[in-house]
């Protein structure tokens, strides 16, 4: 990884860990991101137009916009059901083989998962066993990803690893969405699963590539009940409830800017306009928390994305919605980075890969509450948009539970 010094300028000397694992590592992780920003980025979109189409609710006196909503909804519900219910059979199964094993599982049955979304507007029942192999395979990839990260990247320069890829990683938010949004208007949907297929040869390549190398622990629903009943598991599992309600209800987001401004690519041209100005904030607040250990430009920052989400209900223009994503990114590369320090920081030790499988069976425990939630906001309670921006306005206030010592 680079090492940027200014010897004139005064500028912050950064230091970044670059061992061999952790720069495949990140290369998995930027590709991953790619294809999440490109083709999965749209899903929502996607499946919210397939509803109406595939004839699944008729009688149930549902509006096109309600079937659409319900096919979103279960999509994720069936996609997390079935993560949480392969979570320690998986896990096991990593143990018993490798890190890397898992990263090839990831990407080939992530390949599947887009060979379906190709046939599934002529073809609709392989949605179902689209979503099971999505759940599937969240199981291979971050518990994976999330434990190696902690394992690789040194405790004292954690914000700066977690702010470099950060830098990458919006780089590639900045091009994605617009791109990804072109293909749509040009080549329609499918035009975006076949390039992630590419995308995902390429994930394959650096997973062959890392050492292969058996994990030493052990993992159990009984041992995940145990951590259940510690009181400073639970604050921190709380902090991954907070996390998923502010991260699902940004999937949705682009639906409804698209309800707004009625065109596909007007969404991912607006996505990649707020992100411009955020981009080397991360690089420069990662430093900034390697040096600086105070929690209050955290709960600051907390206060401020809550208060977005609440302003996100009144907002009807592209101007206004810009300014407001604009705002979220910067303020949310400092909050979610300090975030992300503490959570791989508390990850490290003998039992991390343990921490991050709970850590996902606890997010996809809520994500099934999410998703259903979801469906009723906007078909039994009369709260629609401004009670899912307002229960990721809670996510926020809830992430604030995270700490990166375990007192």
């Amino acid at each position: 990884m680079p090492r940027i010094r200014s010897y004139h300028f005064h500028l912050p000397q950064f230091s970044f860990d670059h061992s061999r694992d952790l720069k495949l590592l990140y290369g998995i992780r930027i590709f991953r991101s790619l294809i999440g920003k490109l083709a999965m980025f749209f899903l929502p979109l996607f499946l919210f137009q397939l509803g109406p189409q595939v004839n699944w609710f008729t009688g149930w006196g549902l509006s096109e916009f309600q079937q659409g909503v319900v096919m979103i909804a279960g999509y994720y519900v069936l996609a997390r059901s079935m993560s949480l219910l392969t979570a320690i059979p998986i896990g096991k199964l990593v143990i018993k083989t490798s890190h890397q094993l898992a990263f090839l599982f990831s990407h080939l049955l992530h390949s599947l998962v887009f060979i379906g979304l190709i046939y599934a507007p002529t073809q609709p029942a392989i949605l179902l066993l689209v979503a099971i192999i999505d759940g599937i395979q969240i199981n291979f990839i971050w518990n994976s990803y999330h434990s190696l990260l902690s394992f690789n990247a040194l405790k004292k320069t954690m914000g700066q690893d977690l702010g470099l890829l950060r830098v990458l990683l919006n780089l590639i938010y900045m091009i994605s969405p617009a791109l990804g949004g072109l293909l749509v208007v040009l080549a329609g949907y499918q035009s975006l699963f076949m390039v992630s297929l590419f995308f995902e040869l390429i994930g394959v390549i650096c997973a062959l590539l890392m050492n292969s190398k058996k994990l030493k622990d052990q993992i159990s629903w009984q041992e995940f009940w145990s951590w259940l009943q510690e009181k400073r598991f639970v604050s921190l599992g709380f902090s991954f409830v907070g996390r998923y309600f502010h991260d699902a209800t940004l999937v949705v987001w682009p639906l409804y800017v698209f309800l707004l401004l009625g065109q596909v690519d007007r969404v991912g041209y607006l996505y990649s306009l707020s992100l411009f100005l955020a981009m080397m904030v991360s690089l420069f607040m990662g430093w900034h928390l390697d040096h600086h250990k105070s929690r209050k430009p955290f709960l600051l920052s907390g206060g401020i994305l809550s208060i977005l989400w609440i302003i996100r209900s009144f907002i009807f223009n592209i101007w206004s919605i810009a300014i407001v994503d604009m705002i979220d990114k910067l303020t949310g590369n400092f909050h979610w980075l300090f975030y992300d320090r503490a959570l791989f920081n508390r990850g490290k030790g003998s039992q991390a890969y343990s921490y991050f499988v709970y850590r996902e069976m606890i997010v996809s425990a809520t994500a099934v509450v999410f998703w259903t939630v979801f469906a009723l906001l906007f078909i039994v309670f009369p709260l629609g948009w401004r009670g899912l921006f307002g229960l990721a306005a809670i996510g926020v206030a809830l992430s604030l539970l995270v700490r990166e010592q375990s007192h």
